[in-house]
C-alpha cells in the first residue's frame, strides 16, 4: 500500500503524527492517529493501532515512569506490525520493527530492575521514496 491509497484525512493525520512523535510530543503523536484510526479498517487500521500503541509505550516510559506499560504497549505493537510488509503507506517498516524490537527489550530490562530507566531511541518512522 502506497501513501496514495490512503484516505486524505489518514494520510494528513499520518503525517503530522509522525511530525509530533519526532518532536517527542508522544501524547499528542497518539492523538492524531487515533483520529485516523477510529475510521479506518483492516491493515491500514492495524498499523495505526501499531502507532499508537508506540507512542502509548513512550508516554508510558518518559511521562509516567512505568516500565511494565511501556513494555505491554510495545508487545502489542510488535504483534500488530509482524503481519505488514516492511514497506506499508510509505513508511519503512523493517528498520522500525528493528527499533521497536531494541526498545522492547530495553523496557524489560527496566522492567526487570537491569536499568534505572528505559535506554532506547524511539523506532524512526522513515518514509521509502
Amino acid at each position: 500500500m502506497s501513501p496514495q491509497d490512503l484516505q486524505p484525512d489518514t494520510r494528513r493525520a499520518l503525517v503530522r503524527g509522525r511530525a509530533l512523535y519526532i518532536a517527542g510530543r508522544y501524547f499528542e503523536a497518539h492523538e492524531a492517529w487515533e483520529d485516523a484510526w477510529r475510521v479506518e479498517s483492516g491493515q491500514v487500521r492495524s498499523f495505526l493501532q501499531a502507532l499508537i500503541q508506540v507512542s502509548a509505550g513512550f508516554v508510558k516510559a518518559t511521562r509516567d515512569g512505568r516500565p511494565a506499560g511501556a513494555v505491554k504497549h510495545f508487545e502489542s505493537a510488535s504483534e500488530r506490525l509482524a503481519g505488514l510488509p516492511d514497506v506499508f503507506a510509505g513508511v519503512a517498516l523493517a528498520p522500525f520493527r528493528e527499533d521497536l524490537a531494541a526498545a522492547t527489550d530495553a523496557a524489560r530490562r527496566w522492567r526487570d530492575g537491569s536499568s534505572r530507566r528505559l535506554e532506547a531511541r524511539p523506532p524512526r518512522i522513515d518514509y521509502v521514496v
